[in-house]
């Protein structure tokens, strides 16, 4: 097989033959992966060496030049009249919470897959989080699902831009409109995705993103951005992230009465969710290397897309022609319900015989220990359950190889056609 690899910013290695079938023979008996599922995002280089110690060199180190400059040039990247960087995305959703007054007995609709921190500042104020069903195509909110949920108590709808792909904004956001609710897209996933032209995080109210270490940019492994257009939004999420401190200005004698007062956000207590300065200026460095890396998950998922198209036992979310897909995950749901097996079986054979580990990410929220304590019953949304139990994600991350996306393809395809003829012994005994 002759495949070739691109390293980097376009810089290709010669080509050359592998002999694969040497290869993870050889790994797995060393107890090895020829592919594993690496907890790893971006690429990072001398640049962001050189950012880093540019920064540590000035004189503050949080809430500094560097800070403002991610802020503003993040902003005009996303297309939107602000931009403030925080400590995480969940930090970015708990201010998002606060800035949208959402208290005990709210309703707040998400959808029925996503990650656990999409709910838990929901949790945390004790409103109350019902579960949209997904699109059987896409795998993300149903436009009509959310319709179906909204009740007199609703008070605002998070959109999750699942694993790269924007939800059908257009329609939920005339829902929004018609039932004066606010809607608060998280972009975990989606830094650099787009919707009829838009991008994600421009589209609602208050966009969430996430630097942590796997996504598609990162600061130093955690770090997060919230954008939004609302003046009034961008005012007081610097009083959120930062104890509520607001400086005086103008004193006669700058200590008296005192240098700053600390103030309430919404009749809500501030939070700290400070992004170093450190953090921010490695993020521009990265915000710069974004299309390059986006376009390379692009080239890998569509290697793979045509790589599986045959099988009937595998399908892929539909990617509408009005999104641009930013593929911070690939996932794939199995089906071999026909002959007796299963995602897990499916696993099972990919990781045992050709050394390729995948996760079966994100489980629902609701069947989660600290869910079901709090009443939430396990069988919720039926289209998200028949999802989850086909679904699981194969690498997807800048340190893969064209060599490593092609054994992938060819381990999937022989993955499903030992588990049709039932030649294969999975290590997992499934009932």
């Amino acid at each position: 097989m002759a495949v070739s690899s691109q390293r980097g910013c376009g810089e290709t290695m010669s080509q050359n033959t592998v002999d694969w079938s040497g290869i993870y023979k050889q790994a797995l008996e060393q107890g090895g992966l020829v592919v594993p599922y690496r907890e790893v995002g971006p690429q990072y280089g001398l640049e962001e060496v050189e950012a880093a110690v540019e920064a540590m060199q000035g004189d503050i180190l949080t809430q500094g030049p560097f800070l403002k400059a991610f802020q503003d040039e993040f902003a005009e990247y996303v297309g939107t009249d602000f931009a403030l960087g925080v400590s995480s995305c969940t930090g970015a959703l708990e201010i998002a919470t606060q800035l949208l007054e959402i208290r005990e007995g709210d309703e707040v609709i998400v959808p029925a897959i996503t990650f656990i921190a999409t709910v838990i500042p929901l949790l945390r104020v004790k409103a109350k989080v019902v579960f949209a069903d997904l699109d059987p195509e896409t795998h993300l909110i149903s436009p009509a699902s959310i319709e179906a949920q909204i009740t007199d108590r609703t008070k605002a709808i998070i959109v999750v831009h699942m694993n790269g792909m924007p939800c059908d904004m257009d329609p939920i956001m005339d829902l929004a409109r018609k039932h004066d609710l606010k809607v608060i897209e998280d972009c975990a996933h989606a830094m650099g995705a787009e919707y009829k032209g838009t991008k994600a995080g421009a589209i609602g109210d208050i966009g969430c993103f996430s630097f942590h270490t796997v996504k598609n940019i990162s600061t130093l492994g955690e770090g997060g951005m919230l954008t939004t257009n609302d003046a009034e939004f961008a005012r007081l999420i610097p009083l959120s992230r930062w104890v509520g401190m607001d400086l005086y200005e103008d004193l006669e004698k700058y200590w008296i009465p005192f240098f700053y007062d600390i103030r309430s956000v919404k009749g809500g207590v501030p939070y700290n969710f400070c992004l170093g300065e450190v953090q921010a200026n490695v993020g521009r460095v990265q915000l710069k290397k974004l299309a390059w890396m986006n376009d390379r998950r692009r080239e890998m998922a569509a290697r793979i897309t045509a790589g599986i198209a045959d099988l009937e036992e595998i399908t892929v979310p539909s990617v509408p022609d009005d999104r641009v897909h930013s593929y911070h995950l690939y996932p794939v749901l199995y089906d071999g319900s026909g002959y007796g097996t299963n995602r897990d079986h499916f696993m099972d054979v990919l990781f045992h015989e050709f050394g390729i580990k995948t996760a079966p990410h994100y489980l629902p929220p609701y069947k989660f220990e600290i869910m079901r304590e709090m009443g939430y019953p396990e069988d919720l949304c039926p289209e998200a359950e028949r999802i989850y139990s086909q679904l699981t994600n194969t690498p997807m991350n800048m340190s893969l190889t064209d060599e490593q996306v092609d054994y992938t393809i060819e381990s999937i395809v022989k993955t499903v056609e030992k588990l049709r003829s039932g030649n294969t012994k999975p290590e997992m005994n499934f009932s």
